[in-house]
């Protein structure tokens, strides 16, 4: 039985909703589990500040970031004695710190140009509608996620992150590919010398298949301990 506790965070573009089955699959396998609410605005700080209040004071944990949340995961892993992380399709920032974007620059560019009234467009219309409905099984489950995908103020995309340097030293981490677009970071990972596991699902895997990703990240931690 599984004793550490898996904290997920979502990425602020996608709602905490799209995490709960994976949390689901988690807990089958023995796992305690907690899905991090989304944070009611949208800064930088805001979103590290909710994270960092759902971390827990007992016990090893593991932090588990899909996306976006990733960037955050080096300012939660400093100086922590008892907390590892699995990096889930998402940027892996730079072992030597400094300041990161909150997304890339070019995507950066094209999203702000397309704000109305200070607000992104939803994530599920940044990509072509088939392709974002090839990114789950079922009609329902895209219909819910088309509902429940938030929009982001367009000031988040001008924030930068502080990113500690050297915070990869001394902390068990992780990384498991769910598309082709971050295999850069798969590379990354397996360079600093993480376990890594590969799954072609598309970037919402967790939704596609949460039984078979809760299965890898269960391997991973396994052999990260």
């Amino acid at each position: 039985m599984a004793t550490s506790t898996i904290l997920l965070l979502g990425s602020v573009f996608l709602s905490e909703q799209s995490m709960v089955p994976l949390a689901h699959r988690l807990g089958d396998l023995g796992y305690r589990t907690d899905v991090c609410a989304r944070p009611n605005g949208a800064s930088a700080d805001l979103v590290l500040q909710r994270y960092r209040e759902s971390l827990s004071a007992e016990g090893p944990q593991v932090l588990l970031a899909h996306s976006n949340a990733g960037l955050y995961l080096p300012a939660l892993l400093a100086g922590s004695t008892q907390t590892s992380a699995v990096f889930m399709d998402c940027i892996v920032p730079a072992f030597t710190g400094g300041q990161l974007p909150t997304v890339p620059a070019d995507l950066g560019k094209d999203l702000s140009a397309r704000a109305v009234n200070g607000l992104l467009p939803p994530w599920t219309s940044w990509w072509p509608a088939a392709a974002i409905r090839d990114l789950v099984t079922e009609e329902a489950e895209y219909q819910e996620l088309l509902e429940q995908t938030p929009q982001v103020p367009e000031a988040y995309l001008h924030e930068r992150l502080r990113v500690p340097r050297a915070w990869h030293l001394d902390v068990p981490a992780g990384y498991l590919l769910l598309s082709p677009g971050y295999q850069a970071e798969l590379d990354r990972a397996r360079d600093a010398g993480w376990p890594t596991a590969e799954l072609s699902l598309g970037h919402l895997g967790m939704l596609r298949d949460p039984a078979l990703v809760a299965q890898e990240v269960s391997r991973l931690i396994a052999v990260m301990s």
